[in-house]
């Protein structure tokens, strides 16, 4: 007599299995196409808004500092910290 497979299976090797193999992604209305051809968020990139480690880095870059700085402590901390705001700010 032939061994009888179960039919029953664990819930959750159910989920896992489908959740491998099934992409979730958000709806069309709100993907985009970045430079590297993947989608992304509309939302994140459409406005080209500077963030704050952006302002940061410009800021760093403006003044010419260069290496590990805490940000808004020390002298050249706090310089950053005051140009990356206003920076971030417009």
């Amino acid at each position: 007599m032939p061994k009888r497979k179960s039919k029953s299976k664990s819930k959750s090797s159910k989920n896992y299995r489908f959740s491998v193999h099934v992409k979730k992604s958000p709806r069309k209305s709100i993907k985009r196409s970045n430079k590297k051809a993947r989608t992304t968020p509309k939302k994140s990139k459409s406005k080209g808004k500077m963030t704050w480690f952006g302002a940061v880095a410009k800021a760093r870059k403006e003044l010419n500092i260069t290496g590990f700085v805490t940000i808004n402590r020390g002298k050249d901390g706090v310089a950053i910290y005051k140009r990356a705001k206003e920076i971030y700010g417009k």
